[in-house]
């Protein structure tokens, strides 16, 4: 005589594969988060224009029209220099050259000054910009931020000897 499985056995055995089947697809199917671009920092990045890439820019004013400082760096990955036009505030327009193969940061100690004349959007709202390099142009919404945070503090002026 041969024994057969009980029908416990049988179903306990089933919904184990079943979970283990359920398991593997749903794990397939999630996303790689760190290999996701994203924004890691207070500021915003943009997407690729021709080899240049803005990285965690964001604004530095107390708003209402008073003037800022914009945050953050361009990279060039390509082989030729490009120079990126930033427009906003006021109409106005700054020229950033950005060297082949290299990075120009600007906001902090030892980065350029990129002023911003006049920033309508108060602490904490988002300013409008647009950012043009290599023919691509791409609207932006950046983060203002006023001095608070010791990280975007503007530098003490160096007293006159």
């Amino acid at each position: 005589m041969t024994r057969t499985p009980s029908r416990r056995a049988s179903r306990t055995a089933l919904l184990a594969v079943a979970a283990l089947g359920t398991t593997a697809v749903l794990t397939a199917c999630s996303p790689t988060t760190t290999n996701l671009n994203y924004s890691a920092s207070d500021g915003l990045a943009t997407r690729e224009l021709g080899d240049v890439r803005g990285i965690n820019l964001l604004v530095v004013s107390d708003g209402d029209g008073a003037p800022g400082e914009l945050h953050g760096a361009f990279a060039n990955h390509g082989s030729e220099d490009t120079t990126v036009t930033i427009s906003g505030g006021a109409g106005a327009s700054t020229d950033i050259d950005v060297p082949a193969g290299g990075t120009v940061y600007f906001g902090n100690e030892d980065g350029e000054t990129v002023e911003i004349p006049s920033v309508e959007t108060a602490p904490g709202g988002l300013a409008p910009i647009t950012v043009e390099a290599n023919g691509t142009s791409e609207d932006l919404s950046i983060p203002v931020l006023d001095g608070t945070l010791p990280e975007y503090t503007p530098p003490a002026a160096t007293p006159a000897e």
